[in-house]
């Protein structure tokens, strides 16, 4: 066979015997005409991009062309036999690992490892020694009869791995599986060991017979059994290969398929399990290690309704016949006291349980009259997604969310479950009486249920009565309520003298990391906010203990009242006497009246609040708002100018008079709380340094926190921060890496790119990969990291400039995405000498040509140039003449001057010719430049 080259080698025929030996000369086969790597990776050559070249086509084609080289190649390397079981595998992938699944087993990975150990090369006579003392015990009896019949020390080692494989082939088909069941023990008495004897006689008679059956047919009966060569199919050495059970071209008369009998065709055992599980229902028995027939078990009269919380039983059962609401009596089985004496289970049902607030459901109860207590299964809560906390003579039981459902405490060493003392919330299912049917028609009156159940009008609807309890949601429901005060509540003096508290969930969506919940903490005095993330309401208390621990150290005061709703995780036990041993006051709030908490749940309008406040006092001193920027004022009066710019709870304030300055500080101080930080260093993690030459604005600490957060303080540092000529696609055929570290990498990029505008593309580009990222867009992040740690004191520079002009550079990339075809916009602007605005983003529309991509990226740049202007004009530095608009794009620049070109632009979007209009008012002018003076150039292509 001969695949593109002069090169001929015999392909090595596989038949089933030595599968080693086989492994490595196909797989040394594969690599001389360069398949192996299609059979290793089965790695899908990328689908074609739209307009592909000659040369990618030729590459693509070779590539789809070597995956069927290689399975055609594994074909013709084996015999026709193997070739049945490999046949429906449609990549030479899965016909390799079927092929090493199913002949290379866990022997020969024993004898494989083996050969793995050590520096030196083991000889077959060693590595056979390491195999017969590494060989588990069910193996024994064939290694003593392989000492008695041959030396050990001179047997080859296909000999040995041939043996093995055959005894451990025959134990997997003699192997039965065993019903499934955590809960179920097969029965231990007398009565299975004359089941088990009878079973072991008839298997032996059946065994007798098909041996003398197979003999016959064979013509070769000689009265004894024989041993033959092994198998090819099965490799064993109790038959030929004609009687195999396993034949390639026999067909199975139960699931139709082809290479094994009916007798071994697991579709047929799958589909038997229910009726073997049934046929060995009644040899099955619950175990009960520790309910037996002494009535001084506990000092407590157990009635009906209380029932023990056990570990040792392996099913909820009960005694009482009259607690049941339907009972299956046909159910049989038996339970195994702690003293080994069985007792007969007498049925299966649904049990009832009075509780203060309705009739509760226990499902899938045992029946068990001569046990002495009802019994709560722990280990059948926990497979039902239940879980259970025993803590401080307490039993806690909560549900697959979290969510605390009861809580036991421990009596006479044990957890007895009152049922009428106990608040359950949420553990069985209410008695589908009238009063639900009331409640599931929206408070309909009984007058008109009765009508719909007479005239049939709910299918499945009971015979309904008239209860004579009062539904207390109707009352209510008629009821007016007066609205609550509007005067403020008693407010703390200093901080931690009250603290609300409360938890929401669960969400819908589960965070990137599990979490269902969220608690948070508010301080009443300072209004400061903690917030915490739970996957759980359990973990609400050890939340708590942090909490207390983190403030307490951090402010030197002590918590004095915990403010909170009713919920069970701050009502616990546990909770409760943590907070009573730290002297704590715990305020519970009215139940369905959150309006009590008023702190907590008018948290949304609090920055609201705060900017309405702090609006009113700015326009009562005389400040403008601008219109263009809504956390801009300005205050201009006699030829002093004051500027201030709102963050939150931030402001900066500059102006052209100190004494101005002054004065807005002490109006400020009169009406809130405030410190004066001085001349701005820092803000907002960015680094400001002012001097008699200018400003400079850089986040050198910020680059060195994300290098550090990211394992990248020790990376080699390079020149740029991306390499020329390279283009990122979303599918690339690398492995996908953690979306979640990948965001947060971009995301701390994208914060530090507003003092660098250097890297500008290269994060913009890589930030349209985060949905699915990979190796190759990691290594890109990577590579900008390397750049950030070649120059952490990058950053914008702003010198004095004596006249202050707004210059626009705009720049497009056509086709700058491969992955939808789409343009890379680009602009920038400047302010006297230094760069105040930039942009690096993927257009919307497809471009159809470089000029119109390079008038998309102009329109871009013109609405930011058109706003600029608005702000400048608020801070009284209006611009007198049009913004000049560098485009190194003749064509874009013609257009924008001429509409004579309208039958190549007639396709354009109107938005577009925002260019043209703001032209003709005098807002802009496009101005053509060369690429080489083009700012905007760095926003569309890597540095």
């Amino acid at each position: 066979m001969e695949y593109g080259s002069s090169f001929m080698a015999k392909t090595p025929v596989f038949n089933g015997h030595n599968y080693p030996v086989w492994l490595v000369k196909m797989k040394a086969y594969l690599k001389a005409f360069n398949l192996w790597e299609v059979v290793e990776t089965d790695q899908q050559p990328p689908p074609l991009r739209q307009n592909p070249t000659l040369a990618k086509i030729k590459q693509h084609t070779e590539e789809v062309t070597k995956r069927y080289k290689a399975l055609t190649c594994i074909h013709s390397a084996v015999t026709d036999e193997i070739l049945d079981r490999i046949m429906r595998c449609e990549t030479a992938k899965e016909a390799w690992d079927l092929l090493k699944e199913e002949f290379q087993d866990r022997i020969m990975k024993i004898v494989n490892r083996i050969r793995l150990l050590g520096d030196e090369e083991l000889s077959d006579r060693r590595v056979v020694e390491k195999v017969l003392v590494s060989l588990p015990e069910k193996f024994e009896h064939k290694i003593s009869s392989l000492e008695d019949s041959k030396d050990l020390s001179k047997i080859p080692l296909t000999e040995l791995i041939n043996s093995l494989q055959a005894v451990e082939q025959r134990k997997a088909l003699r192997s039965q599986s065993n019903v499934e069941g955590a809960l179920l023990a097969t029965e231990k008495g007398k009565s299975q060991q004359k089941e088990g004897a009878k079973k072991q006689f008839f298997d032996k008679k059946w065994k007798e017979k098909k041996e003398f059956q197979r003999d016959f047919k064979g013509g070769r009966y000689k009265g004894k059994k024989e041993s033959f060569p092994p198998c090819i199919h099965c490799k064993k050495t109790t038959h030929t290969e004609n009687f195999c059970w396993f034949r390639p071209g026999v067909q199975c008369r139960s699931c139709k398929q082809f290479g094994h009998v009916e007798k071994v065709c697991k579709s047929k055992a799958d589909s038997t399990a229910q009726a073997q599980i049934a046929e060995k229902l009644d040899q099955q028995e619950e175990k009960l290690f520790v309910a037996t027939k002494v009535e001084a078990c506990c000092a407590m009269n157990l009635s009906c309704n209380v029932w023990l919380i056990d570990s040792g039983c392996t099913h909820h059962m009960t005694p009482n016949e009259s607690c049941f609401k339907s009972l299956d009596k046909s159910f049989t089985s038996k339970v195994r006291l702690g003293n080994g004496e069985l007792v007969e289970v007498k049925g299966r049902g649904v049990a009832t349980v009075d509780t203060p607030t309705s009739i509760k459901l226990i499902y899938d109860v045992l029946f068990v009259p001569e046990i002495s207590y009802s019994l709560i299964s722990v280990a059948q809560l926990v497979e039902n997604k239940y879980s259970l906390h025993f803590h401080d003579k307490l039993c806690d039981v909560f549900d697959e969310f979290g969510d605390l459902l009861l809580s036991v405490k421990m009596l006479d060493k044990s957890f007895p479950i009152e049922w009428k003392e106990t608040q359950i919330k949420a553990c069985v299912s209410t008695v589908e009486n009238s009063c639900v049917w009331h409640k599931r028609f929206g408070h309909s009156s009984y007058q008109s249920l009765l009508l719909m159940q007479k005239k049939s009008m709910v299918s499945g609807m009971p015979l309904v009565h008239v209860d004579e309890h009062v539904c207390k949601v109707c009352q209510l429901g008629k009821h007016s309520q007066l609205p609550f005060p509007s005067g403020q509540a008693h407010k703390a003096s200093m901080k931690l003298q009250l603290v609300h508290t409360d938890i929401c969930g669960p969400m819908k969506t589960v965070s990137l990391s599990g979490n269902r919940y969220f608690l948070i903490f508010i301080d009443d005095f300072s209004i400061f906010c903690w917030v915490y993330f739970l996957k759980h309401k359990s973990e609400v208390f050890d939340i708590f203990i942090k909490f207390k621990a983190s403030v307490e150290n951090e402010c030197g005061l002590n918590i004095k009242t915990l403010r909170s709703d009713n919920a069970a995780e701050y009502t616990s036990h546990r909770f409760q006497q943590f907070l009573q041993h730290h002297g704590i006051h715990h305020q519970l709030t009215i139940p369905y009246t959150p309006q009590q908490n008023g702190a907590l749940y008018g948290l949304k309008q609090a920055p609201r609040a705060w900017n309405c406040k702090i609006d009113d006092h700015l326009l009562s001193l005389g400040f403008e708002k601008s219109l263009s920027e809504a956390t801009l004022y300005v205050k201009k009066k006699n030829g002093v100018l004051v500027i201030v710019s709102i963050y939150v709870d931030d402001l900066l304030v500059t102006g052209n008079d100190e004494a101005a300055l002054n004065q807005f500080k002490i109006d400020m101080l009169q009406i809130f709380d405030m410190n004066d930080l001085g001349k701005m260093t820092y803000f907002l993690g960015m680094e400001i340094d002012q001097s008699s030459k200018g400003i400079f604005i850089c986040q050198r600490n910020f680059t060195g926190e994300i290098l550090s957060k990211f394992a990248m303080s020790n990376c080699r540092p390079v020149s740029t921060p991306s390499v020329s000529g390279v283009k990122y696609q979303a599918i690339d055929g690398s492995t996908n890496v953690d979306a979640g570290v990948y965001r947060s990498m971009i995301g701390s990029l994208l914060y530090l790119s507003a003092t660098r505008p250097d890297i500008m593309h290269a994060v913009s580009f890589l930030s349209r990969f985060m949905h699915s990222p990979t190796e190759v867009h990691l290594k890109g992040v990577k590579r900008i990291f390397r750049y950030l740690k070649a120059t952490a004191g990058f950053g914008v520079f702003y010198p004095r400039a004596e006249k202050i002009k707004l210059l626009g550079f705009c720049d497009g990339d056509w086709v700058g995405s491969e992955d939808d075809m789409k343009s890379t916009i680009g602009f920038c602007f400047t302010l006297g000498l230094g760069v105040i605005s930039w942009c690096s983003q993927k257009q919307v529309a497809l471009a159809h040509s470089t000029t119109e991509a390079e008038y998309i990226a102009a329109a871009t740049a013109v609405d930011k140039a058109i706003w600029l202007r608005k702000l400048l004009v608020n801070v009284h530095h209006a611009q007198s003449n049009p913004t000049e608009m560098l485009c190194d794009s003749k064509a874009a620049v013609a257009i924008a001057k001429n509409p004579v070109f309208h039958g190549k632009t007639k396709h354009f979007k109107l938005k577009y010719h925002i260019v043209r209009v703001a032209e003709n008012d005098g807002d802009i002018v496009m101005v053509h430049c060369s690429s080489e003076e083009n700012v905007a150039d760095i926003f569309t292509k890597g540095l």
